[in-house]
């Protein structure tokens, strides 16, 4: 509300359809001259204040447990088949994720041997293979992410160059480890 410094209101300007009629000028000046014709000013709209509202109920807290490390295949140097033991263990992961509603997130890794492009390349060819063996087991390719990192992971403690960096990991990415896939790692 626009009011004069002596606490009359003052002229109003705004864009409404309900128009009324307002008093120009301030008669508590002791004006000479008479008030003008009323003209016309639109009346505000009602500041409406929202209701309270009852926040929505929350789920019971999780454990905060993070990803899981569900399995992790190693390689031989500049190869991307998985051993017998590994291609067996996917395919026991891929039938515990049938069942379930989750995705997996497949890492591949490389040594430092050779130069970072072609070990980089080589992490992507295995982590994809991992996750056609999986999809070709019937999990849907929808729920599998792939990331290639190549040698710019090694495992802690480990030099970059030693044979144990040629691996592809498959985590889960929330949750914890599920008691029942401990026989699958």
């Amino acid at each position: 509300d626009q009011r004069h410094a002596h606490g009359h209101p003052g002229l109003r300007q705004e864009r409404e359809a309900v128009v009324r009629p307002v008093r120009r000028g301030c008669a508590c000046q002791g004006s000479a001259e008479p008030a003008a014709d009323p003209a016309p000013v639109a009346d505000p709209e009602p500041v409406v204040k929202p209701s309270p509202v009852d926040p929505p109920p929350q789920a019971a807290p999780r454990a905060a447990l993070g990803p899981c490390l569900a399995h992790t295949l190693h390689y031989g140097p500049n190869d991307t088949a998985a051993s017998a033991a590994d291609r067996a263990a996917l395919a026991a992961l891929a039938g515990w994720l049938k069942g379930r509603d989750t995705g997996v997130i497949i890492r591949g890794y490389a040594n430092a041997e050779g130069d970072a492009h072609t070990n980089l390349t080589l992490s992507h060819r295995r982590a994809q293979r991992a996750r056609r063996r999986l999809v070709g087991a019937g999990v849907p390719a929808d729920r599998l992410t792939v990331q290639a990192l190549g040698e710019y992971a090694p495992l802690v403690g480990v030099l970059p160059s030693d044979g144990r960096n040629r691996r592809v990991e498959l985590w889960l990415p929330e949750g914890g480890c599920p008691a029942d896939l401990e026989g699958l790692q």
